[in-house]
């Protein structure tokens, strides 16, 4: 493991750093980020994945069966289920809430290996 943890803010902090993006776990993980990502979108049947909603010959079942508030609520679930595993893969490979900035541009203060930020604005 790269964070040494599975709470979520320890992993978060694990990608913390005076370099922003280049600390992100998504670099040294990218064969787990795309298979990640790859899986994340089949498991929310997003294209190219959606193999119920392309086939033109039968409509899909839940859009017979389901109607009123419980369509409602099944959309609403899978919606939830995109944004729990958008959300999952922003903190485990890209930064979580942490600035893609480094803080030393942003603060004007001197970065170890960076530029320093002018007066005038960014370096």
């Amino acid at each position: 493991m790269a964070a040494q943890s599975l709470n979520l803010v320890e992993i978060v902090n694990g990608q913390q750093g005076g370099y922003g993006v280049l600390n992100w776990f998504f670099i040294p993980l990218f064969p787990f980020f795309l298979v990640y990502l790859i899986a994340g979108i089949a498991e929310t049947n997003r294209a190219p994945f959606d193999v119920a909603r392309a086939s033109r010959r039968s409509s899909p079942v839940f859009h017979v069966e389901y109607s009123g508030m419980t369509f409602a609520v099944f959309f609403l679930a899978e919606y939830a289920n995109m944004i729990l595993v958008s959300t999952m893969c922003s903190i485990m490979f890209l930064g979580g809430w942490l600035s893609p900035v480094p803080r030393c541009l942003l603060t004007r203060s001197e970065c170890r290996g960076l530029p320093r930020a002018t007066s005038a604005g960014w370096p």
